[in-house]
């Protein structure tokens, strides 16, 4: 008869050190935008402000468009793995999955999306694979769309002197977003075949079938880098949208790239924070100092109506699928194998 060891004071303590660690974390970075936004807002304007909801609504669409080339893509590797699901039961398991990021630690995306996809044949192992790198490549692809706009953070970090330096330079306005892009290359191809490997075993003590995953398709990491490169233009448009709403005269269409420079260091800036629910605080904060060129108080609106735009079509998309889900399901019945809805 075996005895199980009972667990530690300190394996049990040291998870509830790590939950409230994050909770204080977050509760300090919300504390810290909050104060800063509050300050922005309460100095003087010389207008007042009016939002024009035509173009928030106009945001939140934009916002939604900006992920449909990263929902191709997850598509695309599930298929590369095996796993051919329809068009529109990829979107619904990867719009409403997009909506466990605001959980910290962001993992439950991976739960959700996996779980939803099951009935397809998309094995947990598979899911957790395809989800962490596609979210991997995007970020990167990002943090290279920022990086080749520094000419515009310039603007906005004079006390930054290195930007400066880089903006002044041609070559170095070039080297620097192409070193960064082709690093970022090269580690997720590194990190990919360990991502691989962890994947087979995790696979292995499931005791799923066929549990050796084979390697990525040549070339699937720089599609997805240049495909998500386009994705952060539209996040782009999505800011300059809800600028529009509230600052028509600071919507120039020439303004596009800072839009889009700053939109990539928001988001990117709020993923890196995982003890924070969808970046909450830290995205607030890198745009309200990226946003220089409008008056503080208009940059404190659109910094949270950015956010709200964001959520508004994240759930308006969600409501939609998962209606046409059920009026699909009413329609087609279940499958013949009793698993559902087609």
């Amino acid at each position: 008869m075996s005895i199980e060891a009972a667990p530690s004071r300190t394996s049990r303590i040291w998870p509830v050190i790590w939950t409230v660690s994050k909770i204080l974390l977050c509760l300090l970075v919300l504390w810290y935008v909050g104060r800063q936004g509050w300050d922005m807002w309460g100095q003087v304007s010389e207008k007042p402000i009016q939002v024009q909801w035509n173009w928030f609504a106009l945001a939140a669409l934009l916002t939604v468009a900006a992920w449909i080339p990263c929902l191709w893509y997850w598509r695309w590797m599930m298929r590369a793995f095996g796993c051919d699901v329809p068009w529109f039961e990829a979107a619904h398991a990867y719009y409403l999955g997009h909506l466990g990021k605001y959980v910290p630690g962001k993992a439950t995306v991976i739960v959700i999306r996996t779980a939803l996809l099951t009935r397809f044949g998309l094995r947990p192992a598979v899911g957790t694979f395809t989800v962490t790198v596609e979210a991997l490549i995007y970020m990167a692809a990002g943090l290279t769309t920022a990086a080749s706009l520094v000419p515009f953070a310039a603007a906005d970090f004079p006390q930054l002197p290195f930007l400066k330096t880089v903006a002044d330079s041609s070559v170095l306005r070039v080297l620097v977003p192409v070193g960064i892009a082709v690093a970022g290359v090269l580690s997720l191809t590194l990190a990919s075949r360990q991502f691989v490997t962890i994947a087979t075993r995790m696979a292995a003590k499931r005791g799923e079938p066929e549990g050796a995953f084979p390697p990525l398709p040549r070339g699937m990491l720089v599609v997805g880098f240049a495909v998500f490169l386009a994705a952060w233009w539209i996040q782009g448009l999505g800011l300059g949208a809800t600028i529009a709403a509230v600052s028509p005269e600071h919507a120039r269409l020439i303004d596009w790239p800072r839009w889009t420079g700053a939109a990539a260091a928001a988001l990117v800036g709020g993923f890196v924070m995982l003890f924070t629910p969808g970046g909450l605080g830290a995205r607030e904060a890198v745009l309200l100092a990226l946003l220089s060129h409008l008056d503080p108080p208009e940059a404190a609106l659109v910094t949270v109506l950015w956010r709200a735009a964001t959520l508004v079509g994240e759930l308006a998309i969600v409501a939609v699928l998962v209606g046409a889900k059920f009026l699909r399901g009413q329609v087609a019945g279940p499958l013949p194998d009793g698993r559902g809805s087609v």
